[in-house]
């Protein structure tokens, strides 16, 4: 999927033209051998033009991975049976200062979801800290991570 600050015409064009596959309100399954899980990608939050619904539409109880690049995407979901949202965006604050609130760079969001595993609604939330900046080129007590997940059956 895309960030908020992703040029996508060019994204869309480097990643196809290097085989990757961009998930914009697009559902599709993800096989192996019998088993498969659906992968739901949406659009930017607040960028974008987010279609959660229609994304999510055929969705009749498989196991379902949103990926999205705003947390905040939990509060627009509304089925039921969305088992993990992966998202990124808040950098983990990206400057956290000790004993203050770690959205120094994000005034303007008022998320509780800044980095780590959540329970939002029946979902679990997986929220990346990822490894760039936004706004100023500095993190402070906000890591940078790539998170390895492994799928079994």
């Amino acid at each position: 999927m895309l960030g908020n600050h992703d040029n996508k015409e060019l994204t869309l064009y480097a990643l196809s033209k290097k085989g990757f596959r961009v998930l914009i309100n697009e559902l599709v399954p993800l096989y192996r051998k019998n088993d498969y899980i659906l992968i739901a990608g949406v659009d930017d939050l607040r960028m974008g033009t987010t279609d959660i619904d229609k994304t999510l539409r055929d969705v009749n109880g498989e196991p379902t991975i949103t990926l999205s690049h705003n947390p905040d995407i939990v509060t627009e979901i509304k089925r039921e049976n969305v088992d993990f949202v992966m998202a990124g965006h808040p950098h983990g604050g990206q400057i956290c200062i000790p004993f203050v609130k770690p959205t120094i760079m994000y005034p303007q969001f008022d998320t509780p979801y800044m980095a780590g595993l959540f329970r939002a609604r029946k979902a679990m939330l997986y929220v990346n800290k990822g490894t760039g900046t936004s706004s100023y080129p500095v993190r402070f007590l906000a890591r940078p991570e790539i998170t390895v997940f492994s799928l079994t059956t």
